[in-house]
C-alpha cells in the first residue's frame, strides 16, 4: 500500500475517532499556499489543528523529528490563514495536537498542545 492511501486511512480513523468522542470536524486536508493541515475540528470550546502520523517503520520515539520547528510554522501559518478567513471563529482558544499510531494495529496515542505558537 502506498504511504498516500495508508495516511487517508489513517486520517480517516483518526477522524471517526475524534467524532465519537464528540469533536465536530470542520475540514480535513485543509491546503494553503504556506501548507496543509490533515484535521481542523472543535473540542468544546477549543479549535484544534491536528498533525496525523501513521507509520509502519517508525516508532513514538520519531515523533518529535517529524514536526520540526518548521513544520510546526507551516501549520501556524495554516492555522492563521484559516482563521483570518472566519472572524466567527477567531476568538476560540486554538491548540495544536498530533493523533499517531505505528504499526497500523489501529491503536491511537493522542497528544494534546504538542506546540504552540510562540
Amino acid at each position: 500500500m502506498n504511504t498516500r492511501i495508508k495516511g487517508r486511512e489513517g486520517e480517516d480513523r483518526a477522524a471517526e475517532h475524534l467524532q465519537a468522542l464528540g469533536w465536530t470536524i470542520l475540514a480535513r486536508n485543509y491546503r494553503t499556499r504556506r501548507g496543509e493541515v490533515d484535521i481542523i475540528a472543535l473540542d468544546k470550546d477549543e479549535l484544534v489543528f491536528v498533525e496525523v502520523k501513521c507509520w509502519s517503520a517508525f516508532s513514538r520515539e520519531d515523533l518529535p523529528r517529524s514536526i520540526s520547528r518548521q513544520k510546526q510554522r507551516r501549520i501556524i501559518e495554516v492555522c492563521r490563514e484559516y482563521l483570518a478567513c472566519r472572524p466567527a471563529l477567531a476568538e476560540k482558544n486554538v491548540r495544536f495536537d498530533v493523533f499517531f499510531s505505528s504499526n497500523g494495529a489501529g491503536q491511537w496515542e493522542h497528544f494534546s498542545h504538542v506546540f504552540t505558537e510562540t
